[in-house]
């Protein structure tokens, strides 16, 4: 373990749609308050994370709107569930809801701000001149808010002689600290809590162990709930059916957090699945003037085999002294979006 110190970039919490209880993210919590963390965040960060947030939040409330236009035949329908999707969506209230969540969080995790105000403007106009990271040759100007983040965490690291582990999913903050000295990349946060929990326990190794050796058993539990989630045709009007999974890879798996007798840990996962699917065919469709639409005389069915990655968070219990005791409790399976897969028709890759 290289440090215990933390930056997560505006990109993770974009990544988690500002789903502050997060699994990953109430382990930093969790870890904060037992002093085995210290998290960093820069002022420009939490500025960039509110005005994502911002932006967010109103294109979500477009689409609502665009979906009650079109499904208003839903409204003559009483049902509460159906009614509350008709509600008028109060955007003023929702930004600062999820902006009161974000200050929450930060202080939850006991955060330390670094000001930019200390940060060197000609230092960073000599990387964006100079084509170096986080702007590149195509000196990205939406990369300055990273060049002054980056500068106030180098800074803060060389006053104070200390690292820190960057969690960032972007690719001009991870290329900086390829070449640096001070700033630790790391893709997710899952990988940062494994760390530490792999460093802090003695009962880390044997769990990996254990894990390793029982693979295949929470393959076969991933397969079965990943059957249970949705499943549609993105690019054709259409439905799925029969999915049948075909193989289920445990590329990886990070301990998120662990006992004498239980163990929680954060698994990525390939899995490789068939479907049957039926879709209107255009091709032979002709214009009905009178109703303006396209009315197709024909339906594709065809079988199809796609690929997908995703993350899981797998819940287990053991007893030490009995390896085969090895249970697991529970599997969350977390695709990118919040309630299923999409296929794709035109994909020659299954992606």
């Amino acid at each position: 373990m290289e440090t215990r110190n933390l930056f997560i970039d505006t990109c993770i919490f974009v990544q988690k749609k500002y789903n502050f209880c997060n699994y990953d993210l109430k382990q930093i919590g969790r870890l904060s308050k037992a002093e085995r963390a210290r998290v960093f965040i820069t002022d420009i960060t939490i500025r960039e994370v509110e005005a994502n947030i911002e932006t967010d939040v109103l294109d979500a409330i477009r689409k609502l709107e665009t979906f009650q236009r079109k499904a208003g035949v839903l409204r003559n329908i009483d049902d509460t569930a159906l009614r509350g999707l008709f509600l008028e969506p109060n955007s003023s209230k929702a930004i600062g809801l999820l902006k009161s969540l974000f200050s929450k969080f930060l202080s939850d995790v006991d955060a330390c701000v670094l000001p930019s105000s200390g940060v060197s403007i000609g230092a960073v106009f000599d990387k964006y001149f100079r084509k170096r990271a986080p702007f590149g040759d195509g000196k990205k100007k939406s990369e300055f808010p990273d060049a002054f983040a980056i500068e106030a965490l180098e800074g803060w690291c060389i006053e104070n002689d200390e690292r820190i582990y960057v969690v960032s999913g972007d690719h001009g903050f991870k290329e900086h600290c390829k070449c640096s000295d001070r700033l630790i990349a790391l893709n997710k946060i899952a990988e940062f809590v494994d760390i530490i929990e792999s460093y802090d326990d003695v009962l880390i190794p044997w769990l990996r162990k254990l894990l390793l050796n029982n693979k295949k058993q929470i393959g076969c539990i991933l397969a079965t709930t990943f059957l249970e989630q949705g499943f549609w045709i993105e690019d054709e009007d259409g439905d799925v059916s029969d999915v049948n999974v075909n193989e289920v890879e445990v590329n990886d798996m990070l301990i998120l957090e662990a006992d004498e007798c239980s163990a929680v840990v954060h698994a990525e996962v390939t899995t490789h699945f068939s479907a049957d699917v039926n879709y209107d065919d255009f091709d032979t469709a002709i214009y009905d003037s009178e109703d303006k639409v396209l009315i197709p005389w024909r339906t594709i069915e065809k079988t199809v085999g796609r690929d997908v990655e995703y993350t899981a968070t797998v819940h287990v219990s053991f007893n030490q002294e009995k390896p085969d005791s090895f249970i697991i409790n529970g599997v969350q399976i977390e695709p990118e979006q919040d309630y299923g897969f999409p296929i794709r028709i035109d994909d020659d890759n299954g992606r």
